[in-house]
């Protein structure tokens, strides 16, 4: 009866937290779908802390979808169709077959959170097995952020953004706010590690070759999907190698190990084989977070984590918590060449296990174990969420998309013939994604000199670029397209002078087509299906509806 009732415990607790994930992950999208529908325009399906990030995968959803292999959207003449993604193929098909492009995109949400909440709770078990401390453990990982980034942004003290920033990476369930490739990744990193483990054991029989299987391709897929925690991986599993005697352990260590390398070669290759992606391993900031940074996000956690770690580590599942930590640091202060503090993402999984470990060494008194429970969550899962509503507000034309803006970008994907677009740097994270075409500026990683680009593009929508310098703008970016956007100078007839070939309203939004000499104007996706706005959307896919309707408040 005992075990009956602990068993029970468990299912209750774990189902508490799941629930609790899902709400999370939901709550964003929840919101903007609300503010969509009050203010009568439409959801484009961004619902990160920097909704061009989100954009730029509807982009990749929908080249994917057309090519099978995706394409920079965010330049008119550099880069071609070379990326193949997991996610992004999947979503491409489902929209090639008359989907939703955003609900496309969405539909991972549940997914990733089923799979982080799975591989960290099969983590979380393998090293408790009674209830309450697997829960703590699991709510750790899953929400733990240090208050202390919670005090220094809300109070906006020296470092905030930086703090931010890192508090960002060291913590799980914000990813699930649009960043749903790290999600999944995160969820299958402990998949690979519990499958390595037991590749290990003598004792593994008749079932390696499955096991072999889904540990090498856990691993491939977590490369595959965010390929900073590719590299964490292959150095656990490094470390996690040298102390193995048995030769078929070798073997089947060196296959998953070979099976996660792999993607990463690929985008090696990436990088030196194809213009855009060069451009953006350029761009892609390097700045390693900060001493101050790592001890204010992870040191209240990690005082708890130094007391759970045992004076001998004889099992390989405790060489995996501490060869983790060291991994994700090692990538992100001497490997990583971009963006390196995502390595540090997934390291609140060996911490918090280590944590919950040393609270039960310091015997603490149980009832002091809520406190500290809320404490390591509540106010920074507060702090962001606070952050998440202040992007919103702030962020609005990555969010939404006003009646015109839409329309104008509807007529643009079905007018015929190649052309790419000129636009505000506001509108044009959304043009690849929402018409097919390429734009001269968009994305910060992915656009050539971005901050060049943003700022003269900013200056000809605002009426401040005229005669010689608007003209000398034209020649450079080649488009054979110009809209204007709702809030834009209201006429720029004067300022595209004899360029200018044709004039379209769609409210406050207008679109200029303009004359072109150069190839890049022709870079264009084929078109592989008509136009989402010539089908008509149905009651059963309430995204569709939306994208037709802009007053309605759904992707």
């Amino acid at each position: 009866m005992k075990h009956f009732n602990g068993a029970t415990l468990g299912r209750r607790l774990d189902l508490v937290l799941l629930v609790a994930l899902a709400a999370w992950a939901a709550a964003p999208v929840v919101y903007l779908v609300r503010e969509a529908s009050a203010s009568g325009r439409a959801f484009t399906g961004a619902a990160g802390i920097f909704p061009g990030d989100q954009l730029q995968y509807l982009s990749w959803i929908r080249s994917a979808g057309e090519h099978g292999l995706a394409a920079n959207g965010f330049d008119l003449d550099s880069g071609g169709h070379v990326f193949l993604h997991p996610m992004f193929v999947l979503s491409g098909l489902l929209w090639r077959a008359g989907g939703s492009l955003e609900l496309s995109l969405l539909l991972w949400t549940p997914v990733a959170v089923g799979v982080l909440f799975l591989g960290y709770r099969r983590f979380c078990a393998r090293f408790f097995a009674d209830p309450l401390p697997r829960a703590a453990a699991l709510a750790l990982a899953l929400f733990s952020i240090s208050p202390l980034v919670a005090l220094i942004g809300w109070d906006h003290l020296p470092g905030a953004e930086a703090v931010r920033t890192v508090g960002g990476d060291t913590t799980t369930a914000p990813l699930l706010w649009g960043y749903l490739p790290s999600a999944l990744a995160l969820g299958l990193m402990p998949l690979f590690l519990l499958g390595l483990e037991r590749l290990m054991s003598k004792q593994v029989g008749r079932g390696s070759a499955w096991l072999l299987a889904g540990t090498a391709g856990a691993g491939a897929l977590t490369s595959w999907l965010h390929p900073w925690q590719g590299e964490t991986l292959l150095l656990v599993t490094a470390g996690l190698a040298v102390s193995v005697r048995p030769r078929r352990a070798h073997l089947g260590i060196g296959v998953a190990a070979l099976a996660t390398a792999l993607p990463l070669l690929y985008y090696f290759a990436l990088g030196r084989a194809d213009g855009a992606w060069a451009v953006a391993q350029a761009q892609t900031p390097l700045e390693r977070p900060s001493l101050l940074g790592l001890i204010l996000t992870l040191g209240p956690v990690a005082l708890f984590a130094v007391a759970g770690i045992r004076p001998t580590v004889r099992e390989p599942r405790d060489r995996v918590l501490l060869l983790w930590p060291v991994a994700a640091l090692a990538v992100t202060f001497a490997f990583s060449a971009a963006l390196p503090s995502h390595a540090l993402q997934g390291i609140a999984l060996p911490i918090a296990t280590l944590a919950v470990r040393g609270w039960q060494a310091l015997r603490a008194p149980a009832v002091l174990a809520p406190l500290g429970l809320a404490l390591a969550t509540l106010p920074g899962a507060a702090f962001f969420a606070d952050s998440e509503r202040a992007a919103i507000d702030e962020s609005r034309p990555g969010f939404f998309l006003g009646p015109g803006d839409l329309e104008a970008l509807r007529h643009l994907e079905g007018l015929p013939g190649p052309g790419g677009v000129l636009t505000s740097p506001g509108l044009a994270p959304a043009v690849p994604a929402y018409t097919g075409r390429r734009t001269w500026v968009g994305h910060p990683v992915w656009t050539p000199r971005y901050p060049q680009r943003a700022r003269e593009a900013t200056d000809l929508f605002s009426g401040r670029l005229t005669g010689r310098r608007a003209q000398g703008l034209l020649r450079r970016a080649s488009a054979r397209w110009v809209l204007a956007p709702c809030g834009a100078a209201p006429n720029l007839r004067v300022a595209l002078g004899s360029r200018l070939r044709r004039v379209r309203r769609f409210g406050c939004a207008t679109l200029y087509e303009v004359a072109t000499e150069s190839r890049a104007a022709l870079v264009r996706s084929p078109r592989t299906r008509p136009p989402r706005s010539s089908r008509t959307a149905t009651a059963a896919d309430p995204t569709a509806t939306a994208a037709h309707r802009p007053s309605i408040s759904t992707e």
